[in-house]
């Protein structure tokens, strides 16, 4: 049966390959390189009541994605500097460019000061995009979601098992992707 033409039963099957390869460099004391490479391949199907009718539907996608980061130290080790990108490619769809830059500070074996600051974006997640129940539903037209990340920490540690931090995040979002309510009964993304 229906509710104001809605689907009351809907399936939802998500498989996933995943492909990786990592590599270490350290070609200087204090400067060390990791890369790493990565593919996935998504596919969701899903298997919708419409009317006593199944109406069946595929979904795939293919991503590789590119990661590098560059990692310095000086002071003997008190000043580090972390600095890199991730590159996420849909076939066809565009790149998503998210890089990063942190550092931390510490001056001795009780304190710690870090901060970084990254710009993301992400792609909708499959539910996110196709899921089609009774009372959420997915949108085919979501964009990338972009977002600054900021934050700032400082941390004192009295012994190895005592440690207190505090922690400042400032994060500003476009096209942020979430399930909102549309009725009581409905939630789209």
């Amino acid at each position: 049966s229906f509710l104001g033409g809605r689907p009351v039963h809907a399936q939802y099957d998500e498989n996933r390959t995943n492909l990786s390869a990592k590599a270490f460099f350290s070609y200087a004391q204090n400067y060390t390189t990791e890369i790493e490479f990565g593919y996935e391949h998504q596919r969701v199907d899903t298997n919708t009541l419409i009317f006593n009718n199944i109406v069946p539907a595929e979904n795939t996608r293919h991503i590789i994605s590119i990661r590098a980061e560059e990692n310095m130290a000086w002071l003997d080790d008190q000043l580090r500097l972390f600095a890199g990108i991730r590159i996420d490619e849909i076939i066809n769809s565009g790149p998503a460019f998210s890089p990063r830059i942190a550092f931390s500070y510490t001056p001795n074996s009780y304190f710690t000061l870090r901060a970084s600051t990254s710009y993301a974006n992400r792609y909708p997640a499959f539910d996110e995009l196709y899921i089609k129940t009774e009372s959420i539903q997915g949108d085919e037209d979501l964009k990338l979601q972009t977002s600054i990340l900021n934050d700032i920490s400082i941390s004192f540690a009295y012994s190895p098992w005592f440690e207190l931090s505090i922690t400042g995040f400032y994060n500003i979002h476009w096209e942020l992707i979430r399930f909102i309510p549309v009725t009581a009964y409905l939630y789209k993304a």
